[in-house]
């Protein structure tokens, strides 16, 4: 698949040769990716006149094109993957039992690889890669998620083997994820793709969410309606509705929004739920400011909260992934349509949230240090200190990037930050699946 974006990028004053170029995309149906490039490029570099030029040409005469869906072949995929999740849910059949009581059921565990293989496979089938690539990392996740299932005997405890099981079922979608941009990317990837894939990623599980929404108002119009004829849905046929419903959602979400033919970084951004999902998100930066401020002038008055409660330092974990998330939504792939005010002051929201949210995280790497000196290593803690290191670090690396890079290279910046943390977090929760069994 041509890149298009950095076969152009060097071409502002070569106007032969970007014909040259466009001529061969409309040879290979591949017009719409160069489009997709020339308006990144042009966003970029507004004031170059050929790129200006190509941008009011290709915007008059509406080269983007029309993708084919193959919709029978998603389908397809999206009912098997519902139907192999709805066979899962039969928890008194298929479940993890340690000691004679029933501690994980496999469809908690499962889930997410056998998601991830339909949409790798979709996305085989429409052309984003190779078949052979998708048997490669549909290997990697069966045997991510075959282990998992085994690996917990390992461990000594069954407290222990209990909070692994949990930690490997939340750890999994991260794995997964990162095998399918993996097999997108072709390996690791520039940090443009990479961000755009952690973006595009952040937008399905929007999408998703707001499908499941809609699966839930059905789910519960239908069961009233048989209730209100005195009829009883089989607990089968209630799991198919619930479990199967959602399981046919991945795949369907991932047809609707992504275009298997074009790279992570060509990916159109600027249809309706893109712009609507970043100006929701812009408008909760500064509110997310507002609340961090506030929080911190408390924090003196509670200090010792988190150091005793373990479930404060749960909540500061969790408040720390969604502000990682909130930061990634924010952030735009190109900077067409953003005037230079708008990115000014997006830019400073994203600096002083993110400055603020460093303070929390290295309050809430210290209690949970004091904690595990306190009472001794667990699983649990072994990886909140992982995850905590990973995000302060992303958190640091991102605010010295910003104060000591030039102010017109902040996005870039910006995406190879969230590029490297697509790294680790990928790696952490790796070790986290395969080693972490054999320290305890």
């Amino acid at each position: 698949m041509i890149n298009y974006r950095q076969q152009i990028a060097g071409m502002g004053s070569d106007p032969a040769g970007l014909e040259e170029t466009y001529q061969e995309a409309l040879q290979t149906s591949a017009a719409g990716s160069f489009s997709e490039a020339i308006q990144s490029i042009y966003g970029e570099q507004p004031d170059n006149l050929l790129y200006a030029a190509w941008h009011y040409r290709l915007a008059g005469a509406g080269a983007a094109i029309v993708r084919h869906v193959p919709w029978l072949f998603a389908l397809l995929l999206a009912l098997t993957n519902g139907l192999l999740l709805w066979l899962l849910s039969d928890i008194d059949n298929f479940t993890i039992r340690i000691q004679g009581n029933n501690t994980m059921p496999y469809l908690v565990l499962m889930w997410s690889p056998l998601v991830g293989l339909f949409i790798l496979a979709y996305l085989a089938r429409t052309g984003a890669f190779s078949w052979r690539r998708w048997s490669i990392a549909g290997g990697v996740l069966i045997l991510t998620a075959i282990y998992s299932s085994i690996a917990y005997p390992i461990i000594d405890s069954t407290v222990l083997q209990e909070q692994y099981l949990l930690l490997a079922a939340l750890h999994l979608p991260v794995v997964t994820t990162a095998v399918v941009g993996a097999s997108l990317l072709g390996g690791m990837g520039s940090n443009g793709d990479r961000f755009a894939f952690l973006l595009k990623s952040l937008e399905l599980m929007i999408l998703g969410g707001l499908f499941l929404s809609a699966l839930g108002v059905l789910v519960a119009v239908t069961f009233s309606l048989f209730q209100a004829l005195g009829i009883e849905l089989p607990v089968m046929v209630q799991r198919l509705l619930v479990v199967g419903g959602a399981g046919v959602i991945p795949v369907l979400a991932v047809a609707i929004t992504y275009d298997a033919g074009k790279s992570p970084a060509e990916q159109s951004f600027e249809g309706s739920l893109s712009r609507l999902l970043s100006l929701l998100l812009r408008l909760f930066l500064p509110l997310t400011f507002a609340v961090l401020a506030v929080y911190l002038c408390f924090v003196p008055f509670f200090f010792w909260r988190p150091f005793e409660n373990r479930d404060v330092l749960i909540t500061y974990n969790a408040m720390l992934f969604a502000v990682l998330a909130l930061l990634l939504g924010v952030t735009p792939s190109r900077v067409v349509g953003i005037s230079p005010t708008q990115q000014r002051w997006l830019w400073r929201g994203i600096v002083a949230v993110a400055a603020l949210t460093v303070v929390v995280s290295v309050y809430a790497l210290s209690a949970i240090l004091y904690r595990t000196l306190q009472e001794g290593l667990t699983l649990n803690r072994v990886t909140f200190i992982g995850w905590n290191l990973i995000n302060t670090g992303l958190l640091v690396y991102l605010l010295a990037k910003q104060t000591a890079g030039r102010r017109e290279k902040w996005l870039p910046d910006v995406h190879q930050t969230f590029a490297a943390g697509a790294l680790c977090y990928a790696l952490w929760s790796m070790l986290v699946i395969f080693v972490l069994p054999w320290l305890f």
